[in-house]
């Protein structure tokens, strides 16, 4: 066992268990690791023991200077806010090398110790961290990350948001190298954690294609690999016009088979507030920017 593997299972056993998310910066004197709140005198690590305390993470972690320049931890901060689109956009970049601060991930401690306490969650690290140089060893580490988070038990409710995420992550980032068959393979494991999932069914339907050679639907390939810009000649007018009430009082801005985010609730907030909702400007703004984030792209009409 090395050194750093060494110290990773000793803040794992100084916890007393397997932290939900376990964040480790790159040296005491770095940035990250004065800012963080949650780290120790002396400590270099940052605790998330359940998903009962994500919410605290999350606002402690997006309120870090540097913060913004993160691709792998500001993934996870994102998949922890249901924003599941963009915390595989955050994810695939950092496949491809962008991102100005170094991260990488591990996963595996079971393999090299008999810890006890280990449930099989990835550990992230900032700051001085040496990723895989190239995306094919990237993508296989986010691989390994996929697979540990779907054979952990417990934190169900966000675990399998970390699996939708990384999901779609890995059909961008085998897509865009051609390894359909790969893409496939973490797609379709994500599915066993989120069936539902639009994006995940999106990729998936997209990589069938690919795997039959026949042409991707135009809409669908940015699910497996870049974004080409093709929704962005299309200005969809539902969620600038409509606004649906269901039974419980659930407003929509389109049909929730198309699009299936509430942006408030009839019953509760008044009118103005609905319209005006975080998630009212969220779904507008994604029509805006061409990303149609929180769209059914299965049933898209372009």
């Amino acid at each position: 066992m090395n050194e750093l593997d060494k110290s990773i299972v000793a803040e794992i056993e100084r916890v007393g268990f397997h932290p939900f998310i376990l964040v480790r910066s790159g040296g005491e004197r770095s940035t990250l690791a004065r800012l963080f709140s949650r780290v120790r005198v002396g400590s270099s690590y940052v605790v998330c023991l359940t998903q009962n305390e994500a919410p605290q993470f999350v606002n402690d972690v997006a309120a870090l200077q540097g913060f913004g320049d993160s691709r792998l931890v500001r993934g996870i901060e994102r998949a922890l806010q249901q924003e599941t689109y963009d915390a595989a956009d955050l994810m695939f970049s950092w496949v491809k090398g962008e991102g100005a601060l170094p991260e990488t991930l591990y996963v595996g401690l079971s393999e090299t110790t008999r810890l006890p306490t280990y449930s099989g969650y990835a550990v992230f690290e900032v700051g001085e961290a040496a990723a895989p140089t190239t995306p094919r060893g990237r993508a296989n580490l986010l691989l390994k990350a996929l697979r540990s988070y779907s054979a952990a038990i417990g934190n169900d409710a966000l675990r399998h948001l970390i699996i939708e995420a990384l999901g779609l992550a890995l059909s961008r980032s085998f897509g865009s190298l051609g390894a359909f068959s790969d893409a496939a393979a973490a797609v379709d494991l994500a599915l066993d954690a989120r069936p539902y999932s639009i994006h995940l069914k999106a990729a998936r339907h997209a990589l069938g294609q690919k795997l039959i050679g026949g042409s991707v639907t135009p809409r669908l390939v940015k699910f497996i690999g870049d974004d080409d810009g093709y929704l962005k000649q299309f200005v969809c007018p539902e969620p600038f016009s409509r606004f649906d009430i269901g039974p419980s009082g659930e407003v929509l801005v389109c049909c929730g088979h198309w699009l299936p985010t509430s942006i408030g609730d009839f019953q509760n907030d008044s009118v103005e507030s609905i319209l005006n909702s975080a998630n009212a400007l969220k779904i507008r703004e994604s029509v805006t920017d061409g990303t149609y984030k929180y769209c059914n792209h299965l049933n898209a009409d372009p």
